[in-house]
Formats: C-alpha cells, sequence, structure tokens
C-alpha cells in the first residue's frame, strides 16, 4: 500500500513538473520574441530627425513594454519575482507614455529618473525569476543569468559615471566611457537573447524528459 502511494506521489509530482517547464518554456521563449523586438525599436532612438521613425520606435516600445509585463505577471505563478517585474514593466509602459505626451520640465526629468530606477528593478526581480526556476534543472545557466545581471550593472555604473565625469572633469574621458558602456551593454544585450533561448529550450528539454 505505502509502495503504491510513494508511487503514485511521484507521478504526480513529474506531471507536475512537466506542466511548469512546458509553460515556462512557451512563455520564455515568447520573452524571447518581446525582447528582439525591443532592441530593434531601441535602435529608431536614432532617428529623432526623422519623426515618423522615431515616434513608430516610442510606441512600439511602450506597447512592447505593456505585453511583456502581462507575460511576466502570467510567470508569477512558477516565482514571485516574476510578478514584481510584470508590475514594473508596466508603470514604466505608463510612466514612458506620460513623460512623452503630458508632463514636461524638473517633473518630467524626476519621472524619467523614477522610470529608470523602475526599469532596473523589473530587470533584476526578471533575471533572477530565471535564475530562481532554473535552479535544480540547470544550475549552469541559472548561474550565467546572475553573471549577466553583474555585467548590465557594471555598463550602467560606467555610462552613469561617464555623465558626471563630462559635467565635472573631463569631456575626452566622459565620451569614451560612454562609449564602452553602450559597447558592454550591446554585449550584454546580445548575451540575454541568448540566454533567453537557453533558458526557452531547457525548460522544453527538462518537460520532454519526463514525457
Amino acid at each position: 500500500y505505502f509502495r503504491s502511494v510513494q508511487v503514485g506521489s511521484e507521478e504526480e509530482q513529474n506531471e507536475e513538473k512537466v506542466e511548469r517547464s512546458r509553460n515556462l518554456g512557451k512563455k520564455v521563449r515568447l520573452i524571447f520574441v518581446l525582447a528582439i523586438l525591443q532592441t530593434i525599436f531601441s535602435i529608431f532612438d536614432f532617428f529623432e530627425k526623422t519623426p515618423i521613425i522615431y515616434y513608430t520606435g516610442t510606441i512600439g516600445l511602450i506597447v512592447i513594454g505593456f505585453i511583456y509585463g502581462i507575460v511576466l505577471l502570467l510567470m508569477s505563478e512558477e516565482c514571485d519575482r516574476f510578478k514584481t517585474a510584470g508590475i514594473c514593466n508596466i508603470i514604466v509602459a505608463l510612466g514612458s507614455i506620460l513623460i512623452g505626451v503630458v508632463i514636461k520640465g524638473a517633473l518630467g526629468l524626476i519621472l524619467t529618473l523614477v522610470v529608470f530606477i523602475l526599469s532596473c528593478v523589473a530587470l533584476y526581480q526578471e533575471i533572477y525569476g530565471y535564475s530562481d526556476t532554473l535552479s535544480g534543472i540547470s544550475d549552469t545557466l541559472s548561474m550565467k543569468w546572475c553573471e549577466i545581471w553583474k555585467y548590465m550593472l557594471i555598463c550602467y555604473i560606467v555610462i552613469q559615471a561617464s555623465e558626471i565625469i563630462l559635467v565635472l572633469i573631463s569631456p575626452i574621458l566622459a565620451i569614451i566611457g560612454m562609449i564602452g558602456g553602450c559597447i558592454g551593454l550591446i554585449v550584454v544585450e546580445i548575451m540575454r537573447l541568448i540566454c533567453l533561448n537557453d533558458t526557452a529550450r531547457t525548460f522544453d528539454t527538462y518537460a520532454e524528459s519526463f514525457e
């Protein structure tokens, strides 16, 4: 009797793992597509002198931000970190609308700072959400996500420090720092996209191993 109960319990756990991994795999793959679209629309910011392209990119980023946040909220059943990341992404999208359309001046600068902080919180919670859900499935990939956050944080610090150097010390050093920080962010963003694809594939493979 106890042996049959134990076998039944293990089968239920395996079914739960399969369903959980399958759902996460589908949603992470959707996040991967949205992240690629975000990267593409971000390039449109460089076309500020061409209003149609520039505003298309801005609107695209806001819409994708909403969808991105909703998908993360749907993933919150597996990890609470995704809930925080999803809420922050939605707030950031709303804040971007206010900054672009309604609020200007000093209040706009304050709101821009708040949006930047919330976007960092969203990114941190999302990245560590992947790390937590991968723990025990692929510890190597879980650690890679932690490393990506560290690299992103270093790049953000370099860029912000460069803006201070521009004002206080040396424009040349500031420009070098900005270029280095931006190149670093591009490299880390590529790493993030690769890890997203690997994460989706890992969840799919893990689900298939129980079938």
